[in-house]
Parts: C-alpha cells; structure tokens; sequence
C-alpha cells in the first residue's frame, strides 16, 4: 500500500509541476488467484483471467472459440470437475498500468481494492452460455449471456488478422471491441455461486471458492455495491502490450 501512494504521490506532484490536466497512472501489482471450484456434475469449464484493459479482447476470443493456451491478454484454466473432490486452479500474478482522470489538479485514483479487484469469465462444456465474475474486495457479482446473442451483433472485422500493435488498424481493432463488448447486455445468475473470498490488507483477492449448479450467489453480495462496478476497465485509459 505504501509502494502505491508513494507513486501517486510523485505521480500527482509530476502533473501539478507541468500544470497539467488530463490523464494520470498508478502502478499495481497483483498476486496470484487461486480458484477452488467444485459442483454435484461432472464436466469441463474453461476459466479466463482477463489483463485489467483486456476484457473484450479475452471475450472476443471466448465468443469467437478461438481461445489461445500462451495468450498475452489472458490467463486461461481448462479445469475437469469431479464431485465430490473440488479442483483448484490459478491465474498468474498481474502488473498493471492504470489511467485515472485528473481534474482542476484534483487525481480521483482509483482504490487499491478497485485497482486490485478481479473479473473472470467462466464457460461451461456445451452450454451457449458465458459468465462473467466481478471480484471487488470481498463482494461478487455473477452475470452471464447467451453466446448467440452476443454472436448476433458481432462485428465482422473482428475475424479479420490481428493487425501489428500501434499501427493505425490495430488502434481501430482495439476501439471496435470495446464498443462491441461494452454495447453487451448482461444479466444477472445465479448458475455460479462465489461462496468465499481471501482479502489480503490492501484488498487484493488472493482466492475464491467457486460452486457451479448451487441456486444462489448471493454469499459475497453486498446492498448498493452496483456503483462500485460502473466503472469499466475496458473504457478507462490504456497503454500498448508488448510483443
């Protein structure tokens, strides 16, 4: 925690000393997430842990089926449920970058447990449904859509090559699959319950538990937390992956 003021704080004093307005960045590190997921089924589901900015890229890839093992924009998890023994998974630790406006030299950065929070996206074997999980400290929220529906408005440019980064058609790329994804109609479900959560001190989540088939994920939801999940990492600043 201490690590992150101190950047904000040079950060702040950097802009105030330019006399700038617009846009400032903060520096997270996020450990590792352990997932102990279990059921009363057997089958496979797929686990995606998306990058902070990457979120329509990874759900591109899940609607489209073409969903990469090395890919740089997720982290992706194939785990057999078997009850009654649950599975565990993990996703990778992450670096972020993160954009936050800065108005009349006033920077409204983000929390550490929003720059910390954690979405997922589940897909079950044959089923045309696709769940998001949203991890804010803990609170969770489960949301899902019908893979056709989200197929029906898809843009058919986003089959085309991937374009080299930073160049003018990767640019349009990746303004695409933010309009497309954000323009999505999610709902709320109840298919996938998140029964537990370890917080660490400065709100980074370090391990779910995840029930798929139970009838309610109400357990980490709180009253009045959908503010809290307005704001769209997918629609804030972003910087150029690396190759």
């Amino acid at each position: 925690m201490q690590n992150i003021l101190r950047r904000i704080a040079v950060g702040f004093a950097g802009l105030l000393l330019a006399g700038c307005i617009g846009i400032g960045h903060i520096s997270v590190s996020v450990p590792p997430l352990a997932i102990n997921a279990h059921s009363t089924t057997s089958f496979e589901v797929d686990v995606l842990c998306p990058r902070f900015y990457a979120e329509p890229e990874t759900f591109v890839a899940l609607v489209t089926s073409s969903l990469e093992p090395d890919a740089r924009h997720y982290d992706w998890k194939r785990i057999q449920l078997s009850p009654p023994t649950s599975t565990r998974a993990a996703c990778r630790n992450e670096s972020r970058y993160i954009g936050f406006p800065v108005v009349l030299f006033l920077p409204t950065w983000p929390s550490s447990k929003a720059a910390k929070s954690r979405r997922l996206f589940v897909h079950v074997e044959k089923e045309s449904v696709a769940y998001r999980i949203a991890i804010l400290g803990d609170s969770a929220r489960v949301e899902s859509i019908r893979l056709e529906v989200a197929q029906q408005d898809f843009p058919p440019e986003l089959n085309e090559p991937e374009p080299r980064v930073s160049m003018p058609a990767w640019e349009e790329r990746i303004r695409l699959m933010g309009e497309y994804y954000r323009s999505l109609k999610w709902q709320r479900s109840d298919r996938i319950a998140i029964t537990d959560a370890e917080i660490d001190a400065d709100g980074a989540v370090l391990s779910i538990g995840m029930a798929i088939g139970m009838t309610a994920n109400k357990p980490l939801e709180r009253p009045g937390i959908d503010a809290l999940w307005s704001t769209d990492p997918a629609s804030a600043g972003r910087s150029a992956p690396s190759r």
